[in-house]
């Protein structure tokens, strides 16, 4: 009886075990398809354009939720790999180099989980949906990416990705604040769903 009640025991530890390990913050819910990919490190595509703009030691490469629009873009519909996540950073790889997505709650409003579903699908984002001005914005191959006069707001969430919070408090608003670095901003201002104005 004593050895049935200590296996079942360890057994249940090992769950627990298992489960913050994956999970990384002890509970985080992840949509069936992502924790697919981090079970069987299925790849995945990028759902947004996404700008390197730190580098570590060893070649690892950081982007941060504060969403500078400057640095190495990872363009939209990207394949990558799932590494690991906890409850800061979100890493994958990429062309078998490291990359993390730090996630700073500040500025991104999300959870770590929030954030996994934010950037990343196991299928690609439809671009035909949107217009040919709009597919032109998201696919430039300048270093950032452009926001321009008529793009919906799902086409600038695509392109340039979320606000920060602190500054834009819902994507429900009519106005976006971005910055382009530290010291740059940018104000994006809606109509009826449309960019009507870029003031720099």
């Amino acid at each position: 009886m004593m050895s049935k009640t200590i296996k079942w025991a360890t057994l249940i530890i090992a769950s627990i075990v298992f489960s913050i390990g994956f999970n990384g913050c002890g509970g985080a819910k992840f949509s069936p398809a992502v924790k697919k990919a981090f079970d069987t490190n299925q790849e995945m595509y990028t759902k947004r354009n996404m700008f390197i703009t730190k580098f570590g030691r060893y070649g690892s490469k950081f982007i941060e939720t504060t969403n500078y629009g400057n640095g190495h873009m990872i363009p939209v519909n990207t394949k990558v790999k799932f590494k690991d996540v906890n409850n800061r950073q979100i890493s994958f790889t990429l062309d078998g180099n490291l990359v993390m997505l730090q996630n700073i709650p500040k500025y991104s409003g999300t959870t770590i989980e929030q954030m996994v579903n934010r950037y990343f699908s196991s299928k690609k984002v439809d671009l035909s949906k949107f217009t040919k001005l709009e597919r032109e914005a998201i696919t430039s191959n300048l270093l950032a990416s452009k926001v321009v006069v008529g793009m919906s707001k799902e086409a600038v969430l695509v392109s340039r990705g979320y606000p920060p919070t602190h500054a834009t408090m819902s994507p429900k608003s009519n106005a976006w604040k971005f910055w382009e670095s530290k010291f740059d901003t940018r104000l994006i201002e809606f109509k009826d769903n449309k960019v009507v104005s870029i003031i720099e």
